[in-house]
């Protein structure tokens, strides 16, 4: 398969998947710590200074929550143009020869099109690009799905996270936000889950309400059925993660005797 950008370029930096969940080893020595770091929303035009801070915290793994280039296009060569600028960003760049981990999923504008779906021409092009964008290898089953939904784990044995991502834009139709597929997916994860700490990440937010746009509360039966999932599967320590809203803030939802707590973490390089 030939890929958009040279894998040359990435080395060992990008979490190398050989099946929808695949076990990554830390990369730095704390302990039994493992350290996870993310957020969305990144300007390929602006200047992005927090690669270097990020790079300061030594994360296990980096995960990118959605909008890691607003690559909106109406044709392959805009949309590759604008992946490639954000692909060789000279702050990204020094990020990438860091060798951290990179994991992540899509949210509208690194799909391609604002507030779009499954009706998206260029979906599956996108996929594409975003893979190559990823340093996705050509066996991984992100390639051969429709979607880039996909698992991994990382962590010492008995100290695991596991990162969920969901992909919320190619099966997107009426109110139904994922599609069966995924849904089933999403359902064998959470059930087989022997992870301390499950990380679902979306790039839309799930438990706030208050967006004027885009949200899992817009598309209420979905929302029900992830709440729903969540609670019948009994995963251990699930924490949302999710970006989008250009801003930063923490939401919980009673859960039980608990409560299921959200971290959106938006906005690296423009707030609102």
């Amino acid at each position: 398969m030939q890929t958009l950008f040279s894998s040359a370029l990435f080395g060992s930096s990008y979490a190398q998947a050989s099946s929808t969940l695949s076990m990554l080893e830390p990369t730095r020595t704390r302990g039994n710590k493992t350290r996870i770091a993310f957020g969305s929303c990144n300007r390929q035009t602006e200047k992005q200074p927090l690669w270097e801070q990020i790079v300061a915290l030594q994360p296990d793994l980096w995960v990118w929550g959605g909008d890691a280039v607003y690559a909106d296009a109406t044709s392959r060569l805009e949309m590759y143009l604008k992946y490639r600028l954000q692909y060789f960003h000279p702050e990204y760049r020094r990020f990438l020869n860091s060798g951290i981990p990179i994991v992540g999923v899509w949210d509208d504008h690194d799909f391609g099109k604002n507030d779009s779906g499954s009706d998206y021409a260029l979906k599956d092009y996108a996929q594409k690009v975003y893979l190559d964008f990823l340093g996705e290898p050509d066996h991984s089953p992100r390639r051969q799905q429709g979607g880039i939904y996909a698992s991994y784990t990382v962590g010492p044995l008995g100290r695991q996270t596991k990162v969920i991502l969901l992909d919320v834009r190619y099966h997107q139709v009426d109110d139904d936000i994922l599609g069966d597929q995924q849904w089933n997916w999403l359902w064998s994860e959470l059930e087989s889950s022997q992870a301390d700490v499950n990380l679902i990440v979306s790039g839309l937010q799930i438990i706030p309400d208050s967006a004027r746009k885009e949200k899992w509360a817009n598309f209420g039966d979905s929302r029900s059925k992830l709440l729903n999932m969540i609670w019948r599967t009994k995963a251990k320590g699930v924490v949302l993660i999710s970006g989008d809203r250009h801003f930063a803030e923490i939401s919980s939802l009673p859960f039980g005797e608990h409560h299921l707590v959200e971290i959106t973490s938006s906005g690296m390089t423009h707030v609102r």
